[in-house]
């Protein structure tokens, strides 16, 4: 008799819950959806800031948009977000340094680093330089 009585609430309620379900489902499809909108946006910006003015860069570049360096301290991020490995762009990254001390005669370079990020094999990308520095004379 209670198994009969289970049966029939459940048999009752079933549409109801079916219905439930599809409303949540389509409320969280429409909300993914206009996400992914507003992510495409014009307010995000088209690329990331990068201290290259040319893109791709010529690897004798010697002119930067010194303006993207981000300091706090000693230390300095130099954004490049350019595609390939260090070894292709020896001479644009010593460039970049130079620039750097050029722009900052007041600080003394202590020691630099490459930030780069390796997908796979085939796809390397150089996202900036880190470069750590101290005031000049001390």
């Amino acid at each position: 008799m209670k198994e009969n009585i289970e049966k029939v609430i459940w048999n009752k309620n079933a549409p109801w819950i079916l219905y439930a379900l599809m409303i949540l489902f389509l409320v969280l499809a429409i909300a993914s959806a206009q996400g992914c909108v507003s992510a495409g946006s014009s307010s995000v910006p088209a690329s990331p800031p990068s201290v290259l003015k040319s893109s791709p860069p010529s690897v004798s570049e010697n002119e930067f948009n010194m303006n993207a360096v981000a300091t706090k301290g000693n230390h300095s991020y130099v954004p490049l977000h350019i595609q390939g490995t260090p070894d292709e762009y020896r001479g644009l990254i010593l460039n970049v340094i130079w620039a750097f001390e050029q722009a900052h005669p007041e600080l003394e370079v202590t020691d630099w680093k490459i930030e780069k990020i390796h997908w796979n094999l085939y796809n390397r990308y150089i996202d900036g330089l880190w470069i750590d520095h101290k005031p000049r004379g001390l």
